[in-house]
């Protein structure tokens, strides 16, 4: 069963996003200048609000912030506002039952779904993220090979590319193109109930009826 993380995140919400194996490098959450970072190898967070105390976490070591480095964090600062929230896929997501990543300390079997066209990801994997809170993924225009960016109420994290994943039996956010060009473009919101919420407004004055 399909159960959301709160907001902000609570200390245990963080158990998800770490390595299960307690000789693993990623097994324990760390902070560092004012964030929390958890992470497994698969999928990483960065959490700046959440309800726990900065005692609750040992500061993160040199050898630890030189692998978290090699994840290019600085790449949020260049994206552009195409972004996709996943409450608007969670029914398809789901719809076969809730898979759990980690199965007797390994990734368990789960289907390979494309995401924005050109990322493969493991659908564990965009389940566990969609259950953020008000999680986004980025869609806008990227390479085979590059890296899912996503963003959530408190912080952002990232799915490194896999290549080992080559096939895909699912799809979401496949990119908005022109019919005629195919040339991509930007998602555009569209009014909810505006028309039939003014249709009848002002209410007609039956005073003198």
């Amino acid at each position: 069963m399909r159960e959301r993380f709160s907001f902000p995140l609570r200390l245990h919400d963080l158990e998800a996003f770490r390595h299960p194996a307690d000789w693993h490098g990623l097994h324990h959450v760390r902070r560092h200048d004012g964030e929390v970072m958890a992470g497994n190898g698969y999928v990483a967070i960065r959490v700046a609000r959440g309800m726990w105390l900065d005692s609750d976490h040992e500061a993160a070591s040199a050898e630890f912030l030189g692998r978290w480095g090699k994840l290019p964090w600085k790449r949020f600062e260049t994206l552009s506002d195409d972004w996709r929230g996943m409450d608007t896929v969670t029914l398809k997501l789901f719809a076969k039952g809730m898979i759990h990543f980690w199965l007797q300390g390994k990734p368990a079997p789960t289907p390979i779904w494309r995401v924005n066209e050109t990322l493969l990801v493991r659908l564990s994997l965009l389940q566990l993220i969609s259950r953020l809170p008000r999680c986004d993924c980025y869609t806008g225009p990227q390479s085979v090979g590059e890296h899912l960016y996503f963003r959530f109420s408190g912080g952002i994290g990232i799915i490194p590319a896999d290549r080992r994943l080559t096939m895909a039996s699912g799809e979401i956010f496949p990119a908005n193109r022109d019919m005629w060009s195919g040339e991509r473009y930007k998602r555009r919101p569209q009014p909810i109930g505006v028309e039939s919420h003014l249709k009848n407004w002002p209410p007609a004055d039956t005073s003198e009826i």
